[in-house]
């Protein structure tokens, strides 16, 4: 009866473990399964699934190429070409600007395909040609201007005529107008961007700028705030110029000179004031943060701090290694001990709050 009893419970954990090596093997087999979808899925490359057509310039086709971003999204099996149809028309409007940004300017992109692995979406870049500065027009310029202004703003628009538009070139002319305009005392001139008219027949750009610039500018009073070190009469006499001169940047780039020279701020901040008065009239607002008054004496003293503040930690150190000897129960030694360690950790305070204070703003 025992023995049959024993063949029994013997067949019925056999037959357990069976069916859980069973269990587990299925589990293996069904994990191994998704993660074999998964990778099948994944497997799919994006340049598979959308096709940049050459333009023939190899370098201009890495520059677009490097610009894909629809690519990751067809990679994600949810999304079908008429629900990224937004996506699609807005990389091809991205690609067509950044082909106006190299100078065709009457580029256009096409585009066919599915977005499958089988019918890629396939972009087709139409350059055209390039678009050269055929003129340039300045507006905006309200008041007479000087001589030498115009001069200087007729060989700005010669040099520039006959380059290629590219975008770099339309900022460098955008940038050159505002700095001629600023270095003629018109402090305030601001210069938005060019706006293009393109000629067809001629393949060339004509190039129209709109200039805001307003009066020129009289520099007034100069007004400091921020030192605690000198008076109003100390800084003025750091002024390289008088108030009534016209505007010019290199009459900024003096002031901020003179007064970093003078080695005794850590900051120097000039802005001019939001509008001149009726008669063209700025005035200067200087922001000054000063160096911290013992810089001087804390880096003649810096490797005496050094030193203090190294003696003052053994002093500590050796102060509580004799507190866990029976010597520290003799009062003189202990009192002894207690006053140079408290007297040295009264000397090195000010040095490190010196030394964090040079750090301060």
């Amino acid at each position: 009866m025992i023995s049959e009893t024993l063949r029994l419970f013997g067949t019925f954990c056999s037959y357990r473990l069976s069916f859980q090596i069973y269990n587990l093997l299925r589990q293996t087999l069904l994990i191994a399964l998704v993660v074999a979808l998964v990778l099948v899925s994944t497997n799919v490359k994006s340049d598979e699934l959308v096709v940049l057509e050459p333009t023939g310039n190899a370098e201009l086709d890495e520059f677009l190429r490097n610009s894909l971003t629809l690519p990751l999204l067809l990679t994600q099996p949810d999304l079908s070409k008429k629900e990224l149809s937004f996506e699609i028309a807005a990389e091809g409007i991205k690609l067509k600007r950044l082909l106006n940004t190299r100078g065709y300017l009457s580029a256009r992109v096409e585009v066919e395909g599915s977005g499958t692995a089988e019918d890629p979406l396939r972009f087709q870049p139409k350059l055209g040609k390039l678009c050269k500065i055929g003129w340039i027009k300045i507006e905006g310029i309200q008041t007479q201007v000087s001589q030498e202004l115009a001069q200087s703003l007729r060989s700005l628009i010669v040099t520039q005529t006959g380059q290629i538009a590219t975008s770099e070139t339309l900022d460098k002319l955008r940038d050159g107008v505002r700095s001629k305009l600023r270095d003629a005392s018109f402090g305030k001139a601001s210069v938005l961007f060019p706006e293009l008219i393109i000629e067809p027949v001629t393949r060339t750009v004509g190039v129209r700028i709109t200039v805001q610039s307003g009066e020129p500018v009289t520099l007034g009073q100069t007004f400091f705030h921020g030192s605690f070190r000198m008076n109003d009469a100390d800084l003025a006499s750091l002024i390289p110029f008088n108030p009534g001169e016209a505007y010019s940047p290199e009459l900024i780039k003096a002031l901020q000179s003179s007064l970093e020279n003078a080695n005794l701020f850590r900051s120097v901040r000039i802005t001019l004031g939001d509008k001149p008065n009726e008669t063209g009239v700025t005035d200067i607002f200087v922001k000054l943060t000063d160096k911290p008054l013992d810089i001087v004496e804390l880096a003649r003293n810096s490797s005496f701090g050094t030193q203090l503040i190294i003696l003052t930690m053994l002093m500590i150190i050796v102060m509580e290694s004799v507190r866990t000897t029976p010597f520290w129960s003799n009062t003189l030694l202990r009192r002894t001990l207690q006053l140079v360690s408290f007297s040295m950790i009264g000397a090195t305070v000010p040095v490190i709050i010196a030394r964090l204070m040079s750090f301060l703003p």
